[in-house]
């Protein structure tokens, strides 16, 4: 199938708004989810209630972290047009999602209209990601390697309530989804709207299909590899996040990555790194000391731990970035004696 560059299709501004609160009983918790739950929360026994919650949402897609104190029982629906996965992170044998403990590997499958009931015990941890089911179908209708989930059957199985999903992929989104809430306000990263929504997306694709393709002609995967790093290029010094270009390509991020690897030899994410840090080389080597500092140019290449820009730039180039940026002279050096 071909592969055609656009122009990205979710403008850069789509309004994120992220933070983190915490309710101390039933009722702030049911205030708090109203606007994606129509259920009710009962504690079930004497202590502490308490959730912890982490959040960052547009108007179509929403990720959340929640951890309860106590023992609760939850009974509703979910709002709109959206399907939910719920992702345990601690302590998930002792959850039960309609009458059913879940085991490892399972991720209970939410769907608007559908009753979510679902009791928790103290200390138990979840991610959760919902989704408009419409802006699935809207990314996913374009034309990609691989066929993408049938958003809709899924969201009319009636017996299907949970997703069997390989413990090695579940471990990397978890991981992923995580770091993504860490991001939004408090971490060092502030993403946009848009690049919140793609790296939903791309989470909701992998996880919701059976088995991520990994056979990729090697003219796909070339192609592949081309218009992905057009789109690259087209993100300016900062570059493309992965999940961005899964969402414009229209592919899974497996996809990507064995294109990657079968063109390149290293993973997407890797070589994007690194492409950013030869960037930057080129940029502090051309650069004038008493002009251009080391933060300066990490920063407009999308570095914005710099201990950690140090240490990779050190360990591809063999040298600190201050560096190469002082092996060039000063103004006051270059000036003519005498003047």
């Amino acid at each position: 199938m071909a592969i055609t560059s656009k122009p990205p299709l979710t403008p850069p501004d789509v309004p994120l708004l992220a933070g983190r609160t915490k309710t101390t009983d039933p009722a702030e918790d049911n205030q708090v989810f109203r606007l994606l739950y129509d259920y009710e929360m009962v504690q079930l026994k004497p202590g502490d209630f308490g959730c912890d919650l982490e959040f960052a949402a547009t108007s179509r897609a929403t990720l959340y972290s929640d951890q309860y104190g106590g023992s609760l029982h939850c009974l509703g629906v979910m709002l709109g047009d959206q399907i939910g996965l719920c992702i345990p992170v601690s302590n998930s044998n002792d959850a039960v999602w309609w009458g059913q403990s879940i085991k490892k590997t399972q991720v209970p499958l939410g769907r608007s209209g559908k009753a979510v009931h679902v009791t928790f015990h103290p200390g138990q941890q979840n991610l959760v990601a919902i989704i408009d089911r419409k802006f699935c179908i809207e990314r996913w209708q374009r034309p990609g390697v691989a066929a993408p989930p049938d958003i809709d059957e899924i969201f009319n199985r009636s017996g299907q309530q949970f997703l069997s999903v390989d413990t090695a992929k579940l471990d990397r989104w978890r991981v992923r989804l995580a770091n993504l809430l860490s991001k939004n306000p408090a971490g060092p990263v502030t993403l946009q709207g848009a690049a919140f929504e793609n790296e939903i997306l791309t989470a909701f694709r992998s996880l919701l299909e059976s088995a991520e393709e990994c056979d990729v002609k090697d003219s796909v995967a070339r192609k592949l590899v081309e218009t992905a790093l057009d789109h690259v290029e087209l993100a300016g010094p900062r570059g493309a996040a992965v999940a961005d270009l899964c969402a414009e390509l229209n592919v899974s991020r497996r996809t990507l990555e064995v294109a990657f690897r079968n063109v390149i030899g290293m993973s997407p994410l890797k070589y994007l790194t690194q492409r950013r840090l030869c960037r930057a080389f080129t940029a502090l080597k051309q650069a004038s000391p008493d002009e251009t500092s080391v933060t300066d140019v990490a920063l407009v290449h999308g570095f914005h731990e710099l201990g950690r820009f140090a240490g990779r730039y050190k360990a591809l180039f063999g040298e600190l970035p201050r560096e190469t940026l002082q092996q060039r002279p000063t103004r006051s050096q270059r000036m003519p004696t005498g003047l």
